[in-house]
């Protein structure tokens, strides 16, 4: 065949112009690889920052990080932050200062020239009634500060008298004062003159002695009845009531749990009642009326968990009674408006009750009072 025409074939196809180079596009390449250059650099750097900042941050933390104690003892001083929103300046300033005073006060403490010792009647008893070492169990002073009550392990309760001792040791006080004084202006070696003067310890016997055949395990003075003491036993479902006044031997009256028995009780406390209404002045009746007595009540907490509340005048049944858990109750404390009741237990739970305003719970027949809040204070200090 012949050809219909002499054109090529490149010529069916369109022709791809090359593209020209500007000065721009020379400019942008250049850019972008500077951009990629700058940007690896950065990352390089960042991550040489962070090697550096690493050791830095570790030494920082550990810098900054304080002992348990140390900021337990800054908040003991100047109170918590949540607190501090709510104590206005001159109250955290007042608390610090107030603070400071008692650490003071207990760097300046010293020890009493006294040593308590029973008579020798009742040494002779207690050895032959406990074939072992007996020791001190628990201390408590009335509200006055005068009387000691002191519990042994073998059952022995001594009750002494500190008041002509205060006033010795004032006097004694103000003594040595005056001679540390006056040695200071004659320049008198102070380590004879300390040798010389050193105070012999005085041995106390007790006003008053009570034997009771269990370990006592805590004494509380009534409050509004200071000849009244209330005494708790290991591994004894009875507290004891002992009036002062007449020099007992034996309780008077022994509170009880007959529903639940309980196995002791590690602290108690008294609960005064509300106070009685005065009869209205009208007519010879009223006059001759005799007010009723303030009817005061004991709250314990025992080995098994439980709390209970008496009525002293119903020893043997309690008004009510609750357990907070397995573990045993191992202090308790009222709020200043005896409305709410903290106590502790052994697994480190701090609770809180309000005794006022009691509810029915769901399997019961009796109002107990209500859990308001609880906490683990092993817990909270971690969280610190």
């Amino acid at each position: 065949m012949k050809r219909l025409a002499t054109q090529p074939i490149t010529a069916f196809f369109q022709r791809k112009r090359a593209r020209r180079i500007s000065i721009d596009d020379i400019e942008s390449v250049d850019s972008a690889s500077d951009s990629d250059q700058h940007s690896k650099d950065d990352e390089e750097k960042e991550q040489q920052d962070q090697a550096q900042q690493e050791p830095n941050k570790r030494h920082r933390l550990r810098a900054h990080r304080e002992d348990l104690m140390g900021i337990l003892q800054r908040r003991e001083l100047e109170g918590c932050t949540t607190s501090a929103q709510f104590i206005g300046g001159r109250q955290a300033l007042r608390r610090r200062r107030k603070q400071q005073l008692v650490r003071w006060a207990l760097t300046q403490f010293r020890t009493l020239p006294v040593k308590l010792h029973l008579s020798p009647q009742w040494e002779r008893q207690a050895r032959t009634l406990s074939i072992g070492d007996f020791y001190a169990s628990c201390l408590e002073f009335d509200t006055q500060g005068v009387l000691l009550a002191a519990g042994a392990s073998n059952g022995v309760i001594a009750l002494y008298d500190f008041d002509d001792v205060f006033h010795r040791s004032i006097n004694l006080g103000q003594r040595m004062s005056i001679r540390e004084q006056r040695e200071k202006e004659i320049d008198v070696d102070a380590e004879s003159t300390e040798h010389e003067t050193k105070p012999v310890d005085e041995i106390l016997h007790p006003i008053h002695t009570i034997f009771v055949p269990f370990e006592v395990k805590c004494i509380r003075w009534n409050p509004s009845n200071q000849d009244e003491i209330a005494c708790s036993f290991s591994n004894r479902n009875e507290i004891h009531l002992f009036s002062l006044g007449k020099f007992p031997s034996k309780s008077y009256k022994v509170l009880k749990s007959s529903s639940h028995p309980s196995s002791g009780y590690n602290d108690l406390l008294y609960l005064p009642g509300p106070e009685a209404p005065k009869p209205r002045q009208m007519g010879m009746h009223a006059l001759k009326t005799k007010p009723r007595e303030k009817t005061n009540y004991i709250i314990a907490g025992d080995m098994d968990g439980a709390i209970r509340m008496w009525d002293l005048r119903f020893p043997v049944r309690p008004v009510w009674s609750f357990f907070t858990g397995s573990q045993p109750i191992n202090s308790m404390i009222l709020s200043p408006n005896k409305q709410f009741l903290i106590c502790g237990n052994e697994a480190g739970m701090l609770m809180t009750y309000d005794i006022k305003n009691k509810v029915v719970p769901a399997f019961g027949s009796k109002p107990v009072p209500q859990r308001k809040a609880s906490i683990n204070v092993m817990d909270a200090i971690k969280r610190i």
